[in-house]
């Protein structure tokens, strides 16, 4: 492969986006060659489709001699790709790391830091091994100790994939507005609004379509873009006067659209104030303000642009709150559905994430927006993007804020449903929290859509009945029965069944239940108690046995 270095933006990009497509096509291969893979293993192959479509496009647009011709004249387009090579290289690499610890564990334990062999005969797929046989990954003992690593390098890939098509979108925005430049015989295009896309590749060849010959497409102006100003403002220069910029913020706050109109003369509108990053927009979409951020989308403002990542904590609030929030988010967490579908409209990124990966739907969730959440689906937010701090996902926000029409929503869209996410140390599916907040409506929904009665994969290995006999939740424990929950799954510590938990909190009624529905009386814990040992002790020093039935830890009880 030539250096980088030594070929052109575009070159570079094209020989990178090759390389990706490869790996990623690799991966998928030998994904949906394995027998009863996880969700998240099965929801990566659908990422990975998308992730190839998007690479592939791009690499057949590059292959253009004229494509790879404007982009490298064109400084706006160039700017962009640079930003994509870092992403696209990352992208291949995670592929990769996957792949191989995938291959790893499935065929026995081959060290980590061995090289995968691409050449043809190799490599897991090629080899046969998948192909022919399959294998049934739970069973593999490579997995059982290699699946953490493997499910962290996956949402390393995830995340990669995320920053790429966010990167993707502003790359297609640019080459979108060249377009329409262009075919309106060189004016400025009218503010209008453009749906968000990411499908760069195939704007790249719209854009060298849209070049009538080949002298025209040679003449693509290097000093000159169309986002660089607002098609209504005058082009405003020096630098931003932080306390014109101030002034500007402080009246999209008030309201006070006369006075906004008046500053936006002397104040570019996506200038950002000096301490938090925010623009005019990202304001009003705070505030809800649907018609003034109608007259600075008119004056050019930007749906993309992202407040600043700080490091300090300011007002006992941590800087991981709004780090990285773009008006999306905003609109998103202040509830504001209209100022959410006007954003979409003009083009906002529904898949875009803060510098901690929370997303808009994520917040339209947490708030029981049902409008908004329906509006971003409906634009193609991810039901499954996931935060890079705790995991967590739409559905987890939906379960755990008691929401069931928000997770009738989602379960529209497919979520996974037994995946596991952080909060304090707990690792809740978003079943566990079902039964952590008592709504039998929940849980029905969970479990008629596949959800895993017997996910144990809280951090001592704690079931949804274990939660729910500690809590003496008769409809709950029912329930989970009815939907062949296993009776005596034990904890990681203890050994102890959800009987074991019932006794502790000396919730009779549910110790009765669960020995009428074939529980072991006789299994013993670590410790060598039955449950009846272990209710007499309770009743003799209830404060001492007892457990929160929202945990049923030992370590952290």
């Amino acid at each position: 492969m030539v250096a980088l270095e030594s070929v052109g933006t575009a070159a570079a990009v094209l020989q990178l986006a090759s390389a990706a497509v490869k790996a990623s096509v690799s991966l998928h291969g030998a994904i949906t060659t394995i027998k009863n893979a996880p969700n998240e293993i099965l929801n990566l192959g659908n990422d990975l489709i998308a992730l190839s479509s998007l690479l592939k496009n791009l690499e057949l647009a590059l292959e253009s001699p004229d494509a790879r011709r404007i982009v490298d004249q064109d400084k706006a387009i160039s700017s962009a790709m640079e930003i994509l090579k870092s992403l696209i290289t990352s992208c291949e690499k995670s592929c990769r790391e996957v792949k191989e610890k995938l291959q790893s564990a499935l065929q026995g334990g081959r060290p980590n830091n061995d090289p995968i062999d691409d050449t043809p005969g190799s490599d897991l797929l090629s080899s046969g091994l998948l192909i022919k046989e399959g294998i049934d990954i739970r069973r593999s003992i490579g997995w059982l100790f290699r699946r953490r690593g493997i499910f962290a390098a996956i949402e390393g890939l995830q995340q990669t994939k995320s920053l790429f098509s966010q990167s993707m979108g502003s790359l297609t925005l640019i080459l979108v507005i060249k377009t329409v430049k262009l075919t309106s015989n060189g004016e400025a295009p009218p503010q209008v609004a453009y749906p968000f896309s990411d499908d760069a590749g195939s704007a790249i060849m719209d854009l060298v379509n849209a070049h009538p010959s080949p002298a025209e497409r040679l003449s693509v102006s290097k000093s000159s873009s169309v986002l660089s100003q607002p098609p209504t403002q005058e082009p405003i220069s020096g630098m931003p006067d932080p306390h014109m910029t101030e002034e500007l913020l402080a009246a999209v706050r008030r309201g006070t659209i006369p006075v906004v109109a008046i500053l936006l003369r002397s104040v570019h509108v996506n200038a950002q104030d000096a301490r938090y990053g925010r623009t005019a927009l990202s304001v009003a979409a705070e505030t809800g303000n649907v018609q003034m951020a109608e007259l600075l989308l008119e004056h050019g403002a930007s749906v993309r642009t992202r407040q600043y990542s700080r490091s300090s904590w300011d007002d006992g609030q941590s800087p991981n709150e709004t780090a990285g929030r773009n008006p999306l988010h905003w609109a998103a967490k202040k509830g504001n559905s209209d100022m959410v579908e006007l954003l979409l409209k003009h083009g906002a990124d529904p898949n875009s994430t803060t510098s901690i990966g929370n997303s808009a739907l994520r917040w339209a969730c947490a708030n029981h927006d049902t409008r908004s959440v329906r509006l971003l689906l409906e634009n193609k937010a991810d039901v499954n993007l996931r935060s890079f701090y705790e995991g967590w996902r739409p559905i987890h926000e939906a379960c755990h804020g008691n929401s069931f029409e928000i997770v009738q929503i989602l379960l529209e869209y497919k979520p996974l449903l037994d995946v596991n996410v952080e909060f304090y140390g707990h690792r809740k599916s978003p079943l566990h929290w079902a039964v952590h907040c008592r709504n039998i409506d929940i849980m029905k929904a969970l479990l008629s859509n596949g959800a895993d009665s017997d996910n144990n994969g809280m951090f001592e290995n704690q079931t949804p009945l274990h939660l729910a006999a500690a809590a003496g939740w008769l409809d709950g424990i029912k329930l989970l029965l009815d939907s062949n929950a296993s009776i005596n799954p034990m904890d990681a510590f203890l050994r102890e069944t959800p009987l074991h938990k019932a006794a502790r909190n000396l919730k009779v009624e549910a110790c009765q239940l669960l020995c009428a529905r074939g529980a072991d009386i006789e299994r013993k814990n670590v410790d060598g108690q039955n449950y009846e040992s272990i209710l007499n002790c309770a009743r003799q020093y209830p404060d001492e046995w007892k457990v929160n039935p929202n945990e049923v830890y030992f370590l952290c009880t």
